[in-house]
């Protein structure tokens, strides 16, 4: 076999690598530590950080890749999407902001990008100015994250040292230029950092304080008609304690849950969440959501619409109260139930259910599911791990609190006797009002139970969670919609906007059962009340077509029209109808369009013509001076204008209304014939001199036309 001959480049000597490809690395080292800080995602930045070093080698050895640059930019594209997909970064629960997995990825893939830069043969000898920019934009997204405490100066140390090594980058990649300005680009470059510097100061400062306002506002922008809005209402895994003041104020009257049942169904629980972080004012879920098994109750009739009955409990009931749920398209993603649901059915083939029994679903789907609740009220078992998170406090929760749970308990002895305590104090002594004023880097329930400020549902509800827990109660902490309005005419119940609710399950221990407990002040709990009479009607034809869709998915045409007619005001219109062609029919053949009914409607209308085409004479005359007097026949007038107009005109126009009253009044009914619908021209008249009045009464022709003498043919 041939020995390889070496090539002259592998024997070349190392050639020394720019500041600027040093300054370079050391930005993008900074990078990848600046985002694993609040992620703690080290060991995917300790390898971009390796492979930033690598390139060093590379430079130094001219083994740069050469293929062509965008396919490799592509690449690294599908790369981390793929990542995103199947692996996305798992955060800590106190360090997630919006959407802050997908923003970790894309900034990981821009230092990806610049590592691919230092990288690549086409810029051995210079950087980019674009290496400055994907710096940028990979900071900006990957601090998408809420650090505290200790961590949130060790991030500002980090910021720092990213922002020298960018200005380091900077200055290396700029042509340097001699003239006669230099002393002022120094006067200049101080201005602006100064500049930078005291409005990066001032953001930050402002940002600190207005976080939780800004974060609503951003909440209530991103709110929309897919699955992860769900996520910003605070429904879903996590929920600041301004998401649900938001969501009631948001499209206030918009129907968000229909629930078909016998009574009201009151509490229906979207999420269930047990920990609170008080660092950012926010709940979290610390049990597992695992996949349940299909299993279907006892005498129960299965809903008319596709699905599959599933477990969420053990029961062994044998009468239910069953409901069926249409959920807005705002929330598809959740599904609300009463908190003794022990069976669901729903079009799923897999659902998960967490130690709360609170259900998870992977997919928003707008598909009508049901729910069956015990006839009874049955016993509800508490695992330790439901205990222990019902039980768990954050070791930074403000002693405050512990100090009032202490103050309210000192002579309670039950689980009863505590929750009383806690509803009466938080009833009584404070305001419900939407909106809260927290002062920057306070814990926002220690804030209002320590200054009584007014608040919405969500600060009463967890501080009634923390009271509990710190006197011994298992407490979990609950976002959903109250349903109390009653439309009767859909009859199905109604919750809208305004009825998202934030309340507490409390276990206690002699019932062995979960206990609703609700400590906002009655003027922020919905309300029972019936839908308005506009909402009625609407509500109950929409209810309608929705149960006829189902029926028509599950069972076909001839159902949805054997439920069609078996609707009662169906049957009322059908038997109407059916009452009034009777009746046509019973009617004698004469009275349907005989020749006197026909007879009538023609003389009407010929009559009408009749009298406007004398009104359009009328009027001609009177306006030529020559006006009919009330009560002067047709025949008087025809004699007067012979004795007052002159010759030239009288004989016309004494004719046309001669000839009207013969033909008006003949026994045959006709309308006006042709040759009187165009009038006479008047125009010769306008100097015509008045008329000369009647001396003496007009002498009787020998043969009077009938129904003229001695009345006038006024017009009806």
């Amino acid at each position: 076999m041939p020995l390889q001959t070496a090539s002259a480049a592998d024997f070349a000597p190392a050639r020394p690598v720019s500041p600027q490809r040093l300054a370079a690395v050391l930005m993008v080292i900074s990078e990848a530590a600046v985002i694993a800080q609040p992620s703690r995602g080290w060991i995917f930045a300790l390898g971009l950080m390796s492979m930033a070093l690598l390139s060093i080698l590379l430079a130094s050895r001219r083994r740069l890749l050469e293929v062509p640059f965008l396919w490799l930019v592509i690449a690294i594209t599908v790369v981390f999407a793929f990542k995103y997909s199947l692996l996305p970064h798992a955060f800590p629960l106190d360090a997630t902001y919006i959407n802050s997995e997908l923003s970790h990825e894309i900034a990981n893939g821009l230092i990806a990008v610049q590592i691919g830069v230092l990288c690549h043969a086409r810029f051995a000898e210079r950087i980019p100015s674009t290496f400055l920019i994907l710096g940028g934009l990979a900071v900006v997204f990957g601090n998408n994250a809420r650090v505290h405490g200790a961590n949130r100066e060790f991030s500002l140390l980090l910021t720092v040292l990213f922002l020298l090594s960018l200005g380091i980058v900077a200055m290396t990649t700029r042509r340097r230029v001699r003239g006669p300005g230099d002393p002022w680009r120094l006067v200049i470059l101080g201005g602006v950092v100064l500049v930078f510097g005291t409005a990066a100061t001032v953001s930050s400062r402002l940002l600190r304080h207005y976080e939780r306002d800004l974060e609503s506002l951003v909440l209530q922008y991103l709110a929309g008609a897919d699955g992860e809005s769900a996520h910003r209402s605070g429904f879903s895994g996590a929920g600041t304690l301004s998401q649900i003041g938001t969501w009631k104020t948001t499209d206030e009257n918009r129907v968000r849950v229909r629930v078909t049942s016998p009574t009201a169904p009151g509490y229906l629980r979207g999420r269930v969440l047990d920990t609170y972080m008080p660092t950012i004012g926010r709940w979290s879920p610390t049990v597992e959501a695992e996949p349940v098994g299909m299993g279907a109750p006892l005498n129960v009739v299965r809903p008319p619409f596709p699905g599959n009955f599933f477990r969420l409990q053990p029961s062994s009931a044998t009468e239910w109260r069953s409901m069926e749920f249409r959920i807005d398209e705002d929330n598809h993603a959740a599904t609300f139930l009463p908190l003794d649901a022990a069976f669901v059915y729903i079009d799923e083939a897999t659902i998960s259910v967490d130690e709360h029994t609170a259900v998870l679903r992977r997919r928003a789907t707008p598909a009508p599911y049901a729910a069956f609740v015990p006839a009874e009220f049955q016993d509800q078992p508490i695992s330790e791990t439901v205990r222990r998170a019902g039980l768990r406090l954050d070791p930074e929760t403000d002693p405050r609190i512990a100090a009032i749970a202490e103050e309210l308990f000192r002579d309670c002895t039950t689980t009863r006797e505590k929750i009383n305590a806690v509803v009466r104090h938080l009833t009584r002594n404070f305001r419900y009002k939407l909106g809260i004023e927290i002062p920057p880097h306070q814990d926002p329930v220690a804030h209002f139970l320590t200054n009584r400020a007014p608040a919405h549902c969500e600060y009463f509800a967890s501080a009634a969670a923390l009271l509990l827990k710190f006197g011994g109660v298992p407490a979990r902490y609950v976002t959903g919609y109250v349903a109390v309005e009653r439309n009767e005419l859909g009859g199905v119940w109604i919750a809208r906007s305004r009825d998202a609710h934030a309340w507490v399950e409390a276990y206690d221990e002699a019932q062995g059962r979960w206990q609703i407990v609700e400590a906002t002040p009655g003027d922020g709990v919905p309300s029972q009340r019936g839908s308005a009479p506009s909402d009625e009607f609407l509500g109950g034809i929409w209810q309608s077509l929705l149960e006829l869709k189902d029926l028509y998915q599950e069972q076909g045409l001839l159902a949805v029209v054997r439920r069609i007619l078996l609707m009662p005001a169906v049957q009322v219109l059908l038997l109407g109808a059916a009452a009034i062609w009777w009746l046509q029919r019973r009617k004698p053949k004469a009275a349907e369009g005989s020749a006197d009914d026909i007879d009538a409607e023609r003389t009407e209308r010929d009559l009408r013509d009749w009298h406007k085409l004398l009104q359009r004479m009328d009027g001609a005359m009177a306006r030529v001076g020559l006006p009919r007097d009330s009560g002067e026949t047709l025949l008087d007038f025809a004699e007067r204008i012979r004795r007052s107009v002159d010759p030239a005109h009288r004989d016309r126009l004494a004719d046309w209304y001669r000839t009207y009253a013969e033909a008006r009044y003949q026994p045959e009914h006709a309308g006006p014939p042709t040759g009187l619908a165009t009038l006479p021209d008047l125009k010769g008249l306008a100097r015509a001199r008045p008329a000369a009045p009647v001396s003496e009464t007009p002498p009787q022709t020998s043969s009077p036309v009938p129904g003229t003498a001695g009345s006038a043919d006024r017009p009806a």
